[in-house]
Order: C-alpha cells, then structure tokens, then sequence
C-alpha cells in the first residue's frame, strides 16, 4: 500500500509513505521526503527599474527566465507583509515579464514607499525590493 502528496497540484512526488510486513511477518511503516535541486543556472530574476515613479509615469517589473516548466506566482507586498497585488500567476517555459504600476489590487494608488515583490517557484521564495516614488 502507497500513499503520496502531490506538490501544488502538479503531479511532483513531495512525500511518499508504504505500509507493509516485513521478512519476520512485523507490520510497518516507512515514509521519507523528496525534495528537487533546483541548479542556479535553471532560473534568472531580474527586477527592471527597482525605484520608480509613477508620478512620471514610470512602472517598475520582473523577468523572470527559466529553462524548465515551472509554475511562477509574482505578488506586491507592503513591508507588513500584507498582500497588495498578484502580477501574475502562470506555469511557464522560457520568460515571465509582469509589470507593477503602484496600483493595488482593487486600483487604488498605494503611498510611497517601499515594496517587496516575491517570486515563487520551484518551491522556494525569492523577493526583491522596490522603492514607489510620487
């Protein structure tokens, strides 16, 4: 008997658990985890114009490159960590361009300040700081 998790839905084994009776007739269990190394040359980000102003119409925005299909959720932050905008939300092979204007969610204009984009993917979490000028 075999049991597994899949990861976000994706189909990637995270966990595996097998039940079952050993040489001696001794019932058992056994499960162990599996992770994915992920090399630094799979993947890229690039944050374009970390400190803009949207006063002067400017927009701030990540590329992200990657060689393997991989899910990619790009989010705004503020510094309290509470969630202002998803930018994009995609699986993708090659490159993910999202833009962020200083707009919310709902488009209302957030104050100056600085930001944090994450980038997730691969399982992992990557942020980037960015400064909103007016």
């Amino acid at each position: 008997l075999g049991s597994y998790a899949r990861n976000m839905g994706y189909g990637d084994i995270d966990k595996i658990q097998v039940q079952g009776t050993d040489a001696c007739g001794n019932p058992g269990t056994s499960s162990g985890a599996f992770t994915k190394e992920i090399k630094a040359s799979e993947s890229k980000v690039v944050v374009v114009n970390s400190t803009f102003d949207v006063s002067a119409g400017e927009t701030t925005g990540v590329q992200v490159q990657t060689t393997s299909t991989t899910r990619i959720k790009i989010s705004v932050y503020d510094r309290s960590g509470t969630l202002l905008k998803v930018l994009a939300d995609t699986i993708v092979t090659g490159t993910l361009e999202a833009t962020w204007d200083g707009l919310s969610a709902d488009g209302v204009g957030l104050p100056a300040g600085i930001y944090v984009i994450a980038i997730e993917m691969n399982g992992s979490v990557e942020t980037r700081k960015v400064v909103l000028k007016k």
